[in-house]
């Protein structure tokens, strides 16, 4: 048996490794290319989410729905495990909605990555005096200080911790910084009444108690209370745009199509003089089916219409099944529910005056304007409910 045997030359095979080295250095470099792009789409996707969260979170704090907007705030931090604002939020949510335990475990856990933040060093100040614990609420109040002097809320309540501590000059320093910013502040003026008559100044501590006593008898301004949005801005949730995700919008060319023959709606302005007339006046109205808005229109000499949405784009003139079969000169509407009934009532304004129409338990529209003791002479234009 003959063996044959390939023998390369040193050369030769230094040349070969060093190509086949080159092709897989070229191939993880064009496989990493490749997928750069897909990894940060789904990366800026994930933020984008986050930030949506966020913002859905903010909206239940500001209707005091703490355990909604917790659950938002988590959803967010799952999206975005680094999402600063979403992990302050929630200590805050968990701050207003009385879990101190948890709310201090979270915005601990921010403040070792973020010694600065504000929001979470006041917020921990706020837990810590709650449970009586003033030399430590101080130390965050202080720490907020170093960055914030001018805060009302952070001196007041630095001047409260100080107050419980026996430091009562320090404490009035602090109070009246507070007082510069907001004059009428009366936790501030209640705070330096009785640091003043804890120093045995009875005069100073009637000064400062009359005027707490004038301003809560008119009922001019309320006490720094502990609901959530009472304690000021830093002990808020946030909203703010994370350096990790823009909503740069791209160039879409955007054609607009008359689609109005399609959706039934079929108003016209029967003004008797167009050129006198200031309508018509249009509201659109939320009456109990979320993302399908109504709308209602003002006429001239005959009565409104009002357009129900039946979903799907279509809408359908029901002015008469709601009563609204008078003719009117009407200018302006305004939608509101002024008597927090759960039900919409609607404001016209007419070049004599402002009617009131509220939607009754049987479902239609009624004039209640002399009920209401809405008596004033027009003419008006524009109306709004506040």
């Amino acid at each position: 048996m003959q063996t044959i045997t390939c023998v390369f030359p040193r050369r030769a095979a230094s040349r070969l490794i060093l190509f086949l080295a080159g092709i897989l250095l070229a191939w993880i470099f064009l496989t990493k290319a490749w997928a750069a792009p897909r990894t940060a789409a789904r990366t800026d996707s994930a933020w984008k989410q986050a930030v949506r969260w966020n913002n859905v979170g903010i909206a239940h704090m500001n209707r005091n729905e703490y355990k909604l907007a917790r659950a938002c705030f988590r959803s967010a931090l799952r999206l975005a495990p680094g999402y600063l604002d979403a992990d302050v939020n929630l200590g805050i949510a968990q701050f207003a909605g009385n879990h101190d335990t948890a709310a201090a475990g979270v915005l601990q856990k921010v403040v070792r990555a973020h010694p600065a933040d504000l929001h979470a060093l006041f917020v921990l100040g706020l837990i810590e005096q709650n449970h009586g614990k003033f030399a430590a609420a101080a130390r965050y109040f202080h720490a907020v200080l170093e960055h914030a002097p001018r805060d009302p809320y952070a001196n007041y309540f630095y001047g409260f911790d100080l107050f419980h501590q026996n430091q009562f000059l320090p404490a009035i320093l602090y109070y009246r910084r507070t007082l510069r910013a907001m004059p009428d502040n009366i936790s501030a003026l209640f705070g330096l009444a009785n640091a003043y008559r804890q120093l045995n100044q009875p005069r100073l501590a009637m000064v400062y108690m009359r005027r707490f006593l004038e301003l809560r008898k008119d009922k001019l301004n309320q006490p720094i209370g502990v609901i959530y949005g009472e304690q000021g801005p830093l002990a808020k949730v946030i909203r703010r745009l994370p350096r990790e995700v823009s909503f740069v919008a791209h160039s879409v060319p955007v054609h607009y199509v008359n689609v109005t023959a399609q959706t039934g709606l079929y108003f016209k302005n029967l003004a008797q003089h167009p050129s006198r007339f200031a309508g018509s006046g249009a509201c659109v109205i939320d009456e109990g089916h979320p993302g399908r808005p109504d709308l209602f229109f003002l006429n001239d000499h005959a009565p409104p219409a009002y357009f129900q949405n039946g979903g799907h784009g279509q809408f359908k003139n029901i002015s008469a099944r709601l009563g609204f079969t008078q003719p009117l000169t009407g200018l302006g509407c305004a939608v509101g529910d002024f008597d927090n009934s759960g039900r919409p009532s609607i404001a016209i304004s007419t070049p004599r005056r402002i009617l009131l129409f509220q939607l009754s338990p049987a479902g239609k529209y009624v004039n209640i304007t002399a009920r209401a003791g809405i008596a004033a002479p027009g003419p008006f234009l524009g109306l709004a409910f506040i």
